[in-house]
């Protein structure tokens, strides 16, 4: 029991300790300090400026990541988790959303843009069409030309993913 007091008082007294350590140092003056800023300087040179704006062969963002030594895997990983998070999941935490990125982009090869305000404000005389021929689409024992690719198992995680999580789907299947 006493060590567990002793603890909790050294922890108490930490933040005294180390903003006092920091107190001390001379304050920062913003308005008179030169700015620290790589990307500023790497576009102040006019060859970095050009290569950007040209693109060359490999494109702005790769040879903005080149310059900063920021490896591509880092932002495809961010970029991934980012945009999955965006979209909703159904109980068995899928979602249209989810990103493959190993020969197919997205996961299930169904587009995420069924969420989007532009497919849901179409006419109801489109929504009806789309609605039964998507339908028709996932019907898992059926092989419709154009689709072959989409196998048995995609088709109804699609159907129970749409189910789940867009306000429609009950609504026209």
């Amino acid at each position: 029991m006493r060590l567990l007091t002793y603890v909790l008082v050294a922890l108490a007294c930490l933040p005294a300790t180390f903003a006092q350590k920091f107190y001390e140092l001379e304050p920062i003056n913003y308005s008179k300090s030169e700015a620290e800023d790589a990307i500023a300087d790497y576009f102040s040179n006019p060859e970095n400026l050009e290569a950007w704006k040209s693109e060359g062969d490999k494109g702005y963002l790769t040879n903005f990541l080149e310059a900063f030594n920021i490896p591509t895997a880092s932002q495809v990983l961010v970029f991934s988790k980012t945009f999955a998070a965006r979209g909703p999941r159904d109980a068995q935490d899928r979602s249209l959303f989810e990103l493959q990125m190993n020969g197919r982009m997205l996961r299930y090869p169904f587009s995420y843009l069924i969420y989007s305000d532009t497919f849901n404000n179409m006419p109801p005389e489109a929504l009806n069409y789309l609605w039964a021929e998507i339908e028709r689409i996932l019907e898992p024992t059926e092989r419709r030309e154009g689709y072959e690719g989409l196998s048995r198992r995609n088709k109804i995680a699609i159907k129970e993913i749409l189910l789940e999580t867009h306000p429609s789907a009950k609504k026209y299947w």
